[in-house]
């Protein structure tokens, strides 16, 4: 068996122009982890995910990475996200 035996064929994306929240929002109305993000031409030219907003969200309380206005905080024990 393959990858492409299995595979979902109807792929939701989201755009590299997404803000946090409306990629958020993909994850959470289809009930996924991740979604790829396509450039203006449709190419994948990367992937948002859960893990994504958690360690960035770790970054954040670190002090590693600058907060941004809007952020989500995330809870990876609860998947809870909220605006700060």
């Amino acid at each position: 068996m393959l990858a492409r035996d299995i595979m979902t064929r109807d792929v939701l994306t989201v755009s590299e122009d997404a803000s946090i929240p409306e990629a958020f929002a993909a994850l959470s109305d289809y009930q996924v982890s991740g979604v790829p993000v396509v450039n203006e031409s449709g190419d994948c030219v990367g992937v948002f995910s859960l893990s994504d907003l958690a360690r960035r969200d770790a970054e954040i309380e670190e002090g590693r990475a600058p907060h941004a206005e809007g952020y989500f905080n995330f809870n990876p024990l609860g998947e809870t996200l909220y605006l700060s």
